[in-house]
C-alpha cells in the first residue's frame, strides 16, 4: 500500500487495527521498497474513530467496496479532499464504518471473483482518484 500510495501522489496512509506498522515488520521496509520512507503515515487504532477523525479534518470518505447504491468507479467524481476507506481481505469494510462513508465506488468484475486483493484494487481507484485532480486529460 505505501508503493501504491506513493506512485499516486497520496499524502498519507491511515493504518488502523492489527494492520502491521512502520518498524513492527522487517517485510514492510522490504515491499515498500523505501516508500514507507516517503508517505505519511498515522496509526489510529480504532478505524470508526479514524473516520470521525478524517471528518473533522474535512475528508470525504470513499468506501472501495461492493455495495448498495456504490457507483461504478471511473464514474465517481471524487471529491478534492478524499480519503479511501479499504477494508481486509476477508471482511471489507466493517458496517459500522460504511455507514460513516459519503460514498462508495466498485469496480467491476468479469469473471466468478467476486473482488480483487484488496492492494489492487486501492491502485485502480486511487489512480482514478489521482487523475481527476492531477489535470491530466482522462481519455474518453
Amino acid at each position: 500500500m505505501f508503493r501504491v500510495a506513493d506512485a499516486c501522489g497520496a499524502s498519507e496512509i491511515i493504518l488502523t487495527g492489527k494492520t502491521p506498522q512502520v518498524g513492527e515488520s522487517p517485510q514492510l521496509a522490504v515491499t515498500s521498497m523505501g516508500a514507507h520512507r516517503r508517505v505519511a503515515w498515522r496509526h489510529i487504532e480504532k478505524p470508526v474513530d479514524a473516520c470521525l477523525q478524517l471528518k473533522e479534518e474535512g475528508y470525504a470518505l470513499v468506501a472501495v467496496e461492493v455495495a448498495e447504491g456504490a457507483s461504478h468507479y471511473m464514474d465517481f467524481d471524487y471529491p478534492p479532499k478524499c480519503c479511501l476507506i479499504l477494508g481486509n481481505e476477508g471482511a471489507g469494510v466493517y458496517g459500522k464504518v460504511m455507514k460513516l462513508c459519503d460514498a462508495a465506488v466498485f469496480i467491476p468484475m468479469a469473471g466468478k471473483g467476486r473482488s480483487l486483493n484488496v492492494h489492487v484494487a486501492a491502485a485502480i481507484v486511487a489512480f482514478e482518484a489521482s487523475l481527476r485532480h492531477s489535470g491530466a486529460e482522462i481519455p474518453e
